[in-house]
This record gives C-alpha cells, sequence and structure tokens, in this order.
C-alpha cells in the first residue's frame, strides 16, 4: 500500500476511535459484531457495512439524514451521498471485501436469535433508526 493510503487509513481509523469513545456507535457495529463471531475482522466488518448503514439511516431518519449531510459538508463533500461513496472509496483503498461473499459467508449467519443479540447490543442503542428485523434484513441484502 502506498504511504498515503495508509495516512488515510490512519486518519480514518483515529476519527472512528473518536466516534467510538464519544457516544455508542449504531448498525454497522453491532452488525460487525455478528461477523467477528464467523471469522471477520472488527474494522473490516465496520468497513462492510458503514456505507450501507448511513444510507439506511439517511433514509429512515430525517433527523439523521440531516446530520449526515452537516458531516458530508464538513469533509468538504456535497451531500450524503457523496459521503457514502467516500467511505467506499476508503474501504477500497483499504483493498477490504465489499460484501458478505467475499468473505464466503452464508447469509443464514442472520438468524432469529442474531437478530435478538443486535438488537440488544448496546452499541446499537443509539442508532438513529430503530433496529428492526427489517431494518437489519435490509442492512444484511445491501452488503450481500
Amino acid at each position: 500500500m502506498e504511504a498515503e493510503v495508509i495516512e488515510e487509513l490512519q486518519l480514518a481509523a483515529t476519527y472512528a476511535s473518536w466516534v467510538q469513545n464519544h457516544c455508542l456507535v449504531g448498525a454497522a457495529h453491532v452488525s460487525t459484531h455478528l461477523l467477528a463471531n464467523n471469522g471477520v475482522s472488527h474494522g473490516e466488518g465496520n468497513a462492510l457495512f458503514l456505507p450501507s448503514a448511513v444510507k439506511l439511516n439517511a433514509k429512515y431518519s430525517k433527523a439523521a439524514a440531516a446530520k449526515y449531510q452537516i458531516l458530508a459538508e464538513n469533509c468538504g463533500l456535497t451531500s450524503t451521498e457523496a459521503l457514502i461513496d467516500k467511505l467506499v472509496d476508503l474501504r477500497a483503498l483499504g483493498e477490504l471485501p465489499s460484501s458478505l461473499a467475499d468473505y464466503q459467508l452464508d447469509p443464514s449467519v442472520i438468524t432469529a436469535d442474531a437478530l435478538s443479540i443486535m438488537q440488544n447490543d448496546p452499541a446499537g442503542r443509539r442508532n438513529p433508526t430503530e433496529l428492526t428485523d427489517d431494518f437489519l434484513h435490509e442492512l444484511f441484502d445491501e452488503v450481500r
């Protein structure tokens, strides 16, 4: 990897740690916990789910959409969609998988028990959209 890419990833990791330590996180993070039980690293799981979690939270929560717009503008981007694209680009720069299929994971890992565990994970309590079965299924569908 080029030094510039490594520097960008380190900066992104620093920003992520600030968010993690400032408040509980959300849907991407609880989904990552499920994948960790299936051999996917915590960082890679977050990289996999974050773009889709932002997209779905913005879709279902006007308040979240407004906050993502502010975040995008503070990052020098024009829109939430541009923010999502940047997250996807960063994942690609890190040469990280972009789907569950890349990990050879069967979607059957999303059992009723797994949904319940994700819904009761403290990391998901601050997600701007309720972590319903439908929301979590849609999130996993996004990364198939």
